[in-house]
């Protein structure tokens, strides 16, 4: 039969064969198993630890039972299909990772169930060619993206991107096609897109469901805050009137005030028609500047805007100096009445004796001798 070891004097060393290929060459082993006399070759002894090769694969086994591999355990780098460096392990030489089996860099798990596929940009989660849910850290544990500090307890930490904006490319997350409809986040700011570089609508809640704003329950459309320090509660009823704040126990600093003088700013504060710049045509409102409203009442804390609850409150006090100016004016014009009518009286009765004295003066140039 064939030799069943052989050193050629041309070179190469033939394990089960006399026509060894390469420098080395063994034919004629079995499948590496857990089992001893298994494989192709084998790196230590069967009472302990050893490693068992075959035509393709590397097995580690102790004593019947799979063992831990370990490459390059004292240091330097494992590189597969390459022969780049620079990390502790380097993958190269595959395709696209698919649905498909046989597709990607590296696969975990095993073609015909569930496994996860990896190629050079991109992570697949699959089952017998078909998509499956890829799940992170599901019993427990943070993930960080581009940044290795995680936060107290934080499920998700993504960092290293740039300000969000309508240039694909920008943001720290983007969630839809890039070259379709998307929307873009960074650290501060969400950003919808549509087809490129064009601004898009954002919708929140658009199917059901009210929004919150600072506070860990919403009865409203939109809610905000809980006290003077952010939004005072204050919201959108499911009728569409927003609503402010405005119990007493949110408010200091009371004073009283002259409703004749507000009346009088109110007169005087110009008003005129106008529409916001950006407005469709036709699209019209009426209203004072708000820089014109800041001078005349000192209110807000901004010349460029006017709270609804500072309008509707000049409105009220000014109503009520009106009120108050009517009233007064109606008692002018009692005491008036009355004064006519005591010179009224006063004149029929001024009437009523002259007539009486006319007649009796009658009376006795009639009965007077002719």
């Amino acid at each position: 039969g064939p030799d069943q070891f052989l050193i050629r004097a041309s070179g190469g060393v033939g394990i089960g064969t006399n026509d060894p290929d390469v420098l080395l060459h063994m034919v004629g082993g079995t499948e590496a198993g857990l089992a001893d006399g298994t494989g192709y070759m084998m790196l230590g002894g069967t009472s302990g630890t050893n490693m068992v090769f075959d035509s393709n694969e590397i097995q580690v086994r102790f004593l019947g039972s799979g063992s831990n591999l370990f490459l390059n355990p004292a240091g330097g780098d494992v590189s597969i299909r390459t022969t780049a460096t620079g990390v502790p392990l380097t993958v190269g030489g595959g395709t696209e990772a698919t649905l498909s089996d046989s597709t990607g860099y590296l696969t975990i798990g095993t073609d015909s169930s569930a496994n996860i596929v990896m190629d050079s940009n991109e992570i697949q989660a699959r089952s017998n060619g078909v998509a499956e849910e890829l799940l992170l850290n599901p019993a427990g544990g943070s993930v960080a993206i581009g940044s290795t500090p995680i936060g107290s307890g934080v499920p998700l930490v993504v960092d290293g991107g740039t300000d969000a904006a309508l240039p694909v490319g920008s943001g720290y997350v983007v969630i839809g096609d890039e070259n379709g409809q998307n929307i873009v986040v960074d650290d501060n700011e969400i950003i919808a897109r549509t087809f490129g570089d064009n601004a898009g609508d954002l919708f929140l809640n658009n199917g059901s469901g009210f929004i919150g704003i600072l506070r860990s329950s919403t009865s409203h459309p939109i809610h905000v805050g809980t006290n003077s320090t952010n939004g005072n509660g204050a919201h959108l009823t499911a009728g569409g009137a927003w609503t402010n704040g405005s119990d007493r126990n949110t408010k200091e600093n009371f004073h009283p005030l002259d409703s004749q003088w507000i009346l009088e700013r109110v007169a005087e504060l110009p008003l005129s028609k106008w529409n916001y710049i950006g407005e469709a045509d036709g699209v019209c409102h009426i209203g004072p500047m708000a820089q014109d409203f800041r001078a005349a009442f000192g209110l807000g804390h901004d010349e460029r805007y006017i709270t609804t609850i500072d309008a509707d409150g000049v409105a009220l006090a000014a109503i009520q100096g009106l009120y108050e100016l009517v009233q007064e004016k109606n008692c002018e014009i009692d005491e008036f009445r009355e004064q006519k009518d005591r010179e009224t009286d006063e004149l029929r009765s001024q009437i009523s004796n002259l007539k009486s004295a006319i007649e009796a003066l009658a009376t006795r140039q009639a009965g007077a001798p002719r």
